[in-house]
């Protein structure tokens, strides 16, 4: 099929479709995983030199070990596929998958097959359960907060039998940030309601090719809404590289019976900026007529459930 023809299959297959898509650092470690063996025995394509191609999907967790987790059920891929060291123009196939089984992406329609050949691959995903794919192909992706874009590549891949494995290792574009709430003196901490602040400017775009979001360098004065676990709030911004501090409001309980107050503050941008793949975790200390944070330390990325809410930090040591 001509280049064109893709192309054309292309639009009008990912047309309906929304926006889902990642970035960083060039990958250096692959999780393989060996896909379900009810698919191992799948029929192929008639023609001889066509492979059909599988996936693997793994994410990097611990930016300091390059931990290499799978990728968890239900997240939501664009893989797009172009000619060895031909990445520009539009890709000659591509696909949207889906983690139905741990670290194993599966069409949402058709199986992908390749002419023998060499190729790269490059692929997108918001982490999420809900479809967000992008509705025509651009090398340059827009951006918005608060949403885990992660990417991945695989280059110079060599598609030569009748089944070929590609795995695909993921990794964070954008950077974490996370607050724990905790009580000073003479103060008593109930629910924390609401926690609210200012993140990164938005306005650069992610490269598909590289995976690389260049910082902003402002802050934004739009508050955008933090997710919350009891008593710790997290979000996700696109990387920022600012010598200024983020806004901070926190709406909690201060009492025993029902009664919220709230809070102001600031945090300082963690020295040298937020970096994509890295989760920033702040102590926000609550005292009758002040707020403080006592530090901020580097930590592996916070798995949060479908809601975003944080689950669980790992500090660093």
């Amino acid at each position: 099929m001509s280049k064109s023809k893709l192309f054309a299959k292309y639009v009008m297959g990912v047309g309906c479709l929304f926006a889902l898509f990642t970035g960083c650092s060039e990958e250096k470690n692959y999780y393989i995983i060996e896909p379900p063996c009810c698919d191992c025995g799948d029929s192929i394509s008639s023609d001889s030199s066509k492979t059909k191609v599988n996936f693997t999907a793994g994410i990097e967790s611990i930016v300091a070990t390059r931990s290499i987790s799978a990728l968890q059920v239900g997240r939501y891929a664009a893989v797009y596929v172009f000619d060895d060291g031909k990445d520009t123009g539009f890709p000659i196939n591509f696909g949207m998958y889906r983690s139905k089984s741990i670290g194993y992406l599966t069409p949402i329609e058709n199986e992908m097959y390749l002419l023998n050949g060499e190729y790269d691959f490059f692929a997108f995903s918001t982490n999420d359960t809900v479809s967000n794919l992008p509705g025509t192909y651009s090398q340059y992706v827009p951006l918005s907060n608060d949403i885990d874009y992660i990417w991945a590549q695989a280059p110079k891949q060599d598609i030569y039998n009748t089944i070929v494995n590609v795995p695909l290792t993921f990794v964070h574009c954008c950077s974490q940030i996370v607050l724990n709430v905790v009580a000073g003196n003479n103060i008593y901490l109930g629910t924390v309601q609401s926690v609210q602040v200012t993140p990164s400017q938005t306005g650069n775009k992610l490269d598909m090719f590289t995976g690389v979001i260049p910082p902003a360098t402002t802050i934004s004065e739009q508050y955008i809404d933090m997710h919350i676990n009891k008593t710790m709030a997290q979000v996700i911004m696109v990387p920022l590289q600012s010598s200024d501090s983020l806004k901070v409001t926190i709406v909690a309980e201060v009492d025993a019976v029902n009664n919220y107050s709230t809070f102001y503050c600031k945090i300082p941008v963690y020295p040298g900026g937020f970096k994509a793949g890295n989760s920033y975790a702040y102590e926000v200390i609550l005292d009758p007529d002040q707020v403080n944070y006592s530090n901020v330390n580097l930590t592996n990325w916070v798995d949060v459930d479908d809601e975003g809410k944080p689950l669980y930090p790992y500090l660093m040591k």
